[in-house]
């Protein structure tokens, strides 16, 4: 009978010290599922636009280009430009803007119906900052094979940290831990119990 006690009581410890961590971990786990706090790696969206240099040389822009964008962490084949991604369709002081963001996460409207022209507009805007050495702002008059282009609003020529298309991953090793260390815990504790029945059982 004393043997069956000791060994429900570690039991019962066991889970009463387990439990808060058990808690813990799942705490930790639903957190780091909403707010992944792991390395960040290239995560592009779908219909994205790039251009693939497989078999040529990319010349001295587009490989500035190219350069920036792995300088920045976004992990690219090799000779591949990424530019951006088309967006919807807005009106503007009597224009009809389509929006399109760039890998950086600037946007820029381009006043074009075309919309197969607006990967190579967008493309050719990234460029020509590169030949010109010159950022664009809200403040310069941009027009690219005749058409219109401007950021619609001065707020879109802010570059965010990092590229909006570098995420974190998620990073499970605290929920682990603690739902280790709670394991660890109660099997502690049934050993312990389990040891303490043994010696009780010798005695008597």
């Amino acid at each position: 009978m004393l043997r069956s006690r000791i060994t429900i009581g570690f039991h019962r410890l066991g889970i009463v010290l387990a439990v808060p961590l058990v808690v813990l971990a799942l705490g930790l786990a639903v957190f780091e599922w909403e707010n992944p706090s792991g390395p960040l790696t290239t995560q592009l969206p779908k219909g994205v636009l790039a251009y693939s240099f497989a078999n040529n040389e990319p010349d001295t822009a587009t490989q500035q280009v190219i350069d920036e964008q792995r300088a920045a962490g976004l992990n690219l084949p090799n000779n591949f430009m990424l530019v951006g991604l088309a967006g919807k369709t807005i009106g503007q002081d009597g224009v009809k803007w389509h929006q399109f963001e760039l890998w950086d996460g600037r946007e820029i409207g381009i006043a074009t119906d075309d919309k197969t022209k607006l990967g190579d507009i967008a493309r050719k805007f990234l460029l020509n900052e590169k030949i010109n050495q010159h950022r664009y702002t809200d403040k310069d008059n941009i027009e690219i094979d005749t058409v219109p282009v401007k950021f619609l609003n001065w707020l879109d020529q802010a570059l965010p940290e990092p590229s909006p298309w570098l995420v974190n991953t998620h990073q499970w090793t605290w929920p682990l831990i603690a739902l280790s260390l709670a394991a660890l815990i109660y099997i502690a504790m049934w050993a312990l119990g389990w040891v303490i029945s043994g010696f009780s059982r010798a005695s008597t």
